[in-house]
């Protein structure tokens, strides 16, 4: 559980010339918990962060509520197929 500087600047690099500068990404999902513990918004301010753990919370609170549906959180398809 140790965070060290070296690794968070190397993540911020990353996200920064390879994603946004040379492939112009819109957005970043940091999809490992550990990115996400070590990278937050205030490192990088070219794009908006999304931290996979919390939207899959925030889902799935939204179904055991009764919100939302399941298959309102699926791919939108034309042949989309429910089991």
């Amino acid at each position: 559980n140790k965070f060290v500087e070296k690794s968070r600047n190397f993540i911020v690099q990353m996200i920064e010339t390879e994603l946004v500068a040379q492939q112009g990404a819109d957005a970043c999902i940091l999809g490992c918990t550990e990115i996400e513990l070590l990278v937050k918004q205030e490192h990088i301010k070219e794009v908006p962060l999304y931290n996979s753990a919390q939207i899959h919370i925030d889902a799935a609170v939204e179904v055991q509520l009764g919100l939302k549906n399941v298959w309102d959180f699926m791919p939108r398809t034309s042949l989309q197929c429910r089991l």
